[in-house]
């Protein structure tokens, strides 16, 4: 696709505009008579990496459906040329669920059989999802209010305006279930996340003597303001050192603080649960 403007997630609403294929079924949800076996559910995600909260989510979805007999395909999108998709099968293992679903890699030239439930997971795959000709259902897995994540501009409004597509929402809580439908008048249904209570533990603070403090550096996603956090503890050094930081969520290792710190880059949940209740 020959375009001036380089970043994928943004030509993804052009890109996928021309796929082919009928359209008798364009937008409508499907029928509750049909069976686990009529359909494929096609997830359409964000490439990955590990540690992402979202693609957990989604990946979870995907393996409990497969619990319920349903046949569920992953398409990646963007996938860059870094790993095969032996690696991403790999990685979805090891740091996700157990799932049966293929995983393979979308292109513009994909196209979905009239069979098919589509599922958007975020902005830039919501473009794909509508562009498709086919499906008996059309559907955006919403979980957080995307255009927040980014300052006004060309992405923020994009994020917005696939909110306005005629896809069904599936939210993951009831406030975003009530900006979809109230707002955007979608239909929209919505489900909670779950606590993992094996997260709460008893008496395994540090006994070094130093109050210990577990932060977030995931630095790159840019909404969870570290660099906020991160001037506030150099404040902090002025004034104590009485207190050790524990990094986690990012490999990318700081090579100097002014206060004692360690980073742990990412951690599967029983080490970060370990982590927490050290804090």
């Amino acid at each position: 696709y020959a375009t001036t403007v380089k970043e994928i997630d943004l030509t993804a609403v052009v890109r996928f505009r021309e796929q082919s294929g009928t359209d008798s079924a364009h937008n409508k949800l499907p029928s509750k008579s049909m069976s686990a076996d009529d359909f494929c559910i096609n997830w359409i995600i964000p490439d990955f990496l590990a540690g992402g909260g979202g693609h957990m989510t989604i990946f979870r979805m995907v393996r409990w459906l497969e619990f319920f007999g349903y046949k569920c395909k992953i398409f990646v999108k963007d996938a860059g040329s870094d790993r095969s998709l032996e690696e991403r099968e790999r990685l979805l293992l090891q740091y996700y669920q157990v799932c049966r679903a293929e995983l393979v890699f979308l292109t513009e030239a994909t196209i979905f059989s009239a069979s098919d439930v589509l599922v958007a997971t975020s902005w830039d795959t919501a473009y794909v999802v509508n562009a498709a000709r086919g499906p008996a259902g059309k559907f955006y897995f919403v979980q957080d209010y995307e255009p927040m994540f980014y300052a006004m501009g060309s992405k923020a409004i994009l994020a917005d305006n696939t909110y306005k597509l005629e896809l069904a929402c599936i939210c993951a809580s009831p406030w975003l279930e009530s900006i979809m439908s109230n707002k955007y008048g979608r239909w929209a249904r919505s489900f909670m996340l779950s606590a993992d209570e094996n997260y709460v533990q008893q008496d395994v603070r540090s006994k070094s003597g130093k109050i210990k403090i577990a932060f977030y550096a995931r630095q790159h996603t840019t909404r969870r303001a570290v660099e906020i956090g991160l001037m506030a503890l150099d404040e902090l050094a002025k004034r104590t050192d009485n207190f050790h930081i524990e990094f986690f969520g990012t490999e990318n290792i700081f090579s100097s603080t002014s206060y004692s710190a360690n980073n742990n880059g990412i951690l599967p949940p029983e080490d970060l649960a370990k982590l927490y209740n050290e804090c």
